[in-house]
């Protein structure tokens, strides 16, 4: 059993939903000169560390507050793989307390062997023995977080062991109902 986890954020008013990735918002400021980040994140990302939750909560922050100022009925805002542990989650409920919303969480259920057929490419890492110890890394790290929002009735669940399509219209269907 595995899962990608999506928090969709709320700023109080239904609307549109803004997808950002925290990963992309990291890797743009890495390659900005310049940048108040840039040097910090480029050196965590060459030694293999995981940038620091307040960086990347900052640049969410920030993308969410700017992406507000061009259309201000974006509100809805889908982050894709954050909170990735308690530590990300703690960091998360301190700083944006007030600011945002969690209103519910997506779980793609998919057995291992599945996503390592997927992922069989894109890495230089991308073999099984690799895959399976980034699951099992992965799984002990968001379980718990996973597990705290399923507690609070947060949690939407769908199967991803089905063609992309398929998947797109469970997540579609969740998307219109929720917000």
């Amino acid at each position: 059993m595995s899962f990608r986890l999506l928090s969709s954020l709320s700023a109080k008013v239904p609307s549109v939903v803004y997808r950002a990735a925290a990963v992309a918002l990291i890797g743009t400021q890495c390659g900005l000169n310049g940048s108040e980040f840039g040097q910090l994140i480029d050196n965590h990302v060459k030694d293999g560390k995981i940038v620091p939750f307040e960086i990347t909560i900052k640049l969410l922050k920030k993308a969410m507050e700017e992406t507000r100022k061009l259309d201000e009925k974006k509100i809805h805002f889908l982050i894709d793989g954050f909170p990735r542990n308690k530590e990300n989650l703690h960091g998360w409920t301190t700083i944006m307390d007030g600011e945002a919303d969690v209103k519910f969480v997506l779980y793609f259920d998919c057995r291992n062997e599945v996503i390592i057929q997927h992922c069989g490419s894109g890495r230089t890492d991308d073999n099984r023995a690799s895959l399976e110890r980034r699951i099992q890394a992965y799984l002990q790290s968001t379980w718990p977080v996973i597990s705290l929002y399923e507690k609070q009735g947060k949690v939407r669940t769908v199967d991803a062991s089905y063609s992309v399509d398929k998947v797109f219209a469970n997540v579609k269907t969740i998307l219109d109902k929720e917000i």
